[in-house]
């Protein structure tokens, strides 16, 4: 599954914990603005499962456009931590092919 289909443009149904959440996929996004917006729509926990998936290799970050990278790594250190953020782009950075 890649994160651009999980978290990046389009609403999407996600289940958490027996929750359901809206995640956003960069494919369906108008255009950046949009896609900021539906990212910062997320609560924590919503946006705490995406982050998991690509930690642990579920999701994939390649398809992101690097101005879309930089806007989910500016939510991601806002609202979780630097320290996240950091590693959101040292995963992009070491794995960034579209698949």
């Amino acid at each position: 599954m890649h994160l651009s289909a999980v978290i990046l443009n389009a609403t999407v149904q996600v289940s958490i914990s027996n929750q359901s959440c809206q995640a956003v996929a960069n494919h369906f996004s108008r255009d950046i603005s949009d896609f900021s917006r539906r990212l910062k729509s997320l609560l924590e926990k919503e946006l705490e499962y995406p982050l998991d998936l690509i930690k642990d290799g579920r999701e994939s970050l390649g398809c992101l456009r690097p101005n879309y990278l930089m806007a989910f790594r500016e939510i991601v250190a806002s609202r979780v931590g630097e320290e996240q953020a950091g590693e959101i782009v040292r995963i992009y950075t070491a794995n960034n092919v579209c698949e």
